[in-house]
């Protein structure tokens, strides 16, 4: 992103600079009501709050703190990619989440991806998620105009079979 002088600086300007430039000053006056009060998005504003805890709000783990503090500066993320990150590692365990947030860290800031989709895929290929598989069950709809719908989810084969049975008289 272009330097802008505080001078030239417009409305928006100043809000790219705190979305992208340093979030974590940004983050340091975080206040959660403030912003829910302020009409903030409410899913926003739990990623805000998850960020303040991970990166400002006080820890037991200074030095790990510290170098993610450090990686965060060093790659300039913006709020938005830093709530990905933080997505993404929900999935990881508590006692490895900060050991693989400071690898994750440290392979975006070597990578540099520019756009926020190039940064998206990296961000999965680095943490990639178990595929759980669904569970057996079905669901109804209510009746409008004579119709419903039904949903269900069984095993492949046993699906197929229950398509051909009812698409047999549907042209």
């Amino acid at each position: 992103m272009r330097r802008v002088s505080v001078r030239d600086m417009t409305s928006f300007a100043s809000f790219l600079q705190a979305m992208s430039g340093g979030v974590l000053d940004t983050l340091a006056g975080f206040d959660k009501q403030a912003a829910l009060d302020a009409g903030i998005e409410p899913g926003k504003v739990r990623d805000w709050a998850k960020l303040y805890d991970v990166y400002v709000a006080p820890t037991n783990a200074h030095r790990q703190r510290a170098r993610a503090v450090d990686l965060v500066r060093r790659g300039a993320f913006s709020l938005d990619q830093l709530a990905l990150i933080e997505r993404r590692l929900d999935v990881v365990g508590a006692r490895e989440r900060m050991r693989t947030r400071l690898d994750v860290l440290e392979e975006l800031v070597a990578a540099r991806p520019g756009s926020y989709q190039s940064f998206a895929r990296m961000l999965k290929r680095l943490v990639p998620v178990e595929q759980v598989a669904p569970s057996d069950g079905a669901s109804f709809s209510r009746s409008r105009m004579g119709k419903r719908t039904v949903t269900v989810t069984a095993d492949e084969r046993d699906i197929a079979d229950l398509e051909h049975a009812v698409t047999r008289g549907i042209d």
